[in-house]
């Protein structure tokens, strides 16, 4: 996963050796690229990163410790990283990429796999959950599930539409508006876990 750093550096998440990953950065405009820190052990992998307007960057990861999708934090620019609080979301799963993306209304928007039944957002099997934040990732008030699964990336027109894009061609279409319509990552977790504990078997 690529992103754009504070100071117009290049970044893109890679997973390097036993489980460790980071993220490579280049200064030149790809000229040239380093290793710009390394997250040690827990399984991390498929990083997407936000940064915040503090200077904090977090980065969320398709797998690792914890029951829920992990996420890591670093106040020095990505040189070390430390386990954060555990979002709300399942962990994504094999196959599936993350992409958090800062609209233009400074929201938070971050697209992760939904592959889990009872899905979370009321999604089938395979969909994406879309959720918005207003506290930079702190707390998601509001979640959607659109068609699209896989290699996730996303990005908003100036017309703030935003799309989201994925495996095999893939292509969902919506407005900010749309998404806070939602429920609350902490309303969806209560409902998917009131049906599981209903299900015969679960």
């Amino acid at each position: 996963t690529s992103a754009l750093g504070p100071k117009g550096e290049l970044l893109f998440s890679s997973e390097l050796y036993q489980g460790n990953w980071g993220f490579f950065m280049s200064r030149d405009q790809g000229a040239s690229w380093k290793v710009n820190g390394v997250a040690r052990g827990g399984g991390g992998c498929h990083a997407t990163l936000h940064i915040a307007k503090s200077g904090k960057w977090t980065a969320y990861v398709r797998a690792g410790p914890g029951e829920t999708m992990p996420r890591y934090e670093s106040s020095d620019e990505g040189k070390t990283w430390t386990l954060g609080a555990p979002t709300p979301f399942p962990k994504a799963g094999i196959g599936n990429k993350l992409k958090v993306l800062t609209l233009a209304s400074g929201a938070t928007l971050l697209v992760t796999a939904d592959q889990f039944t009872p899905t979370l957002a009321g999604g089938k099997q395979g969909h994406a959950l879309v959720a918005l934040s207003d506290d930079e990732g702190k707390t998601w008030k509001h979640v959607r599930s659109v068609p699209v699964n896989g290699g996730m990336s996303a990005a908003q027109n100036l017309d703030g539409l935003i799309y989201v894009f994925g495996s095999g061609m893939a292509c969902a279409a919506f407005n900010e508006a749309w998404v806070r319509q939602g429920k609350s990552a902490d309303e969806l977790t209560a409902e998917r876990k009131a049906k599981l504990e209903a299900t015969p078997g679960k």
